[in-house]
């Protein structure tokens, strides 16, 4: 089942982690969509460390970026837009397989503006594997939309 964590991870975005979104907005006066959609995705993974209380892992870790004090993986995907698409695509590795959950975040800022949070879906990933598997791709365990994981969000609130 997918939830909708949104207005919980709104609501711990206070001191440091709003310094790194404001500076966000600074580096993308300077820098390409590359280097800042690399920073969203740090600024990601420690939101989801924040809500969860989990530790980052290691660099090139496959699978996973964080795992909680009783051994549960997460995997963070975020995605930066300069608008709402029910198309964007989320696309997991086969080493996904092996995590627990996995959190698909997407912010949205025009360019010059700061970024804003727009959504954050909890999917636990034997879920996410059944709804949305992909056997027959060799590099994905499973690919989805934005819009397939707010609808699924949906059924269930």
């Amino acid at each position: 089942m997918v939830v909708d964590e949104t207005d919980k991870f709104r609501a711990i975005i206070a001191g440091e982690l709003n310094e790194a979104i404001d500076a966000l907005t600074v580096l993308s006066r300077y820098f390409g969509r590359e280097t800042l959609s690399t920073a969203i995705g740090e600024l990601s993974e420690l939101l989801v460390a924040e809500f969860s209380g989990a530790e980052r892992t290691k660099r090139g870790t496959r699978g996973h970026d964080l795992k909680t004090k009783d051994g549960q993986l997460i995997e963070v995907k975020s995605r930066f837009l300069s608008h709402y698409a029910d198309t964007l695509q989320f696309n997991f590795r086969k080493h996904t397989s092996q995590a627990h959950i996995a959190f698909c975040i997407v912010w949205v800022a025009n360019e010059g503006e700061r970024p804003r949070l727009e959504v954050v879906l909890r999917v636990p990933v034997p879920f996410l594997l059944e709804t949305w598997a992909k056997p027959k791709q060799p590099r994905y365990c499973a690919r989805t939309t934005l819009g397939a994981l707010s609808r699924a969000a949906q059924q269930n609130s």
